[in-house]
């Protein structure tokens, strides 16, 4: 299971950096170095949901690394299991 500090680094390295993150997300970089933050540190600060789906599409994770107690009711559509193509379900 990823943690926020693993979607903020995957995601950084995607985009090349943590300043590139931030400008693709329209925040400043001492933001984005406060997300990557181990949640235990004092200065740690949760990513906003509106942030969320593009960090997680960035980094290949779930929503949920991003927001593990609230993603169901922000995002329900997530919560849907993808019906398998005919190619999948061997057809």
């Amino acid at each position: 299971m990823h943690t926020q500090a693993d979607a903020i680094r995957l995601a950084s390295e995607a985009v090349g950096s943590q300043a590139a993150l931030a400008r693709e997300l329209g925040v400043k970089p001492p933001t984005v170095s406060q997300w990557a933050l181990p949640n235990d540190n004092p200065k740690f600060r949760p990513v906003p949901a509106r942030y969320c789906r593009k960090i997680a599409e960035l980094a290949g994770v779930h929503v949920s690394a991003l927001r593990p107690t609230d993603w169901r009711e922000i995002w329900p559509d997530t919560t849907k299991r993808r019906k398998p193509s005919t190619t999948e379900q061997g057809v």
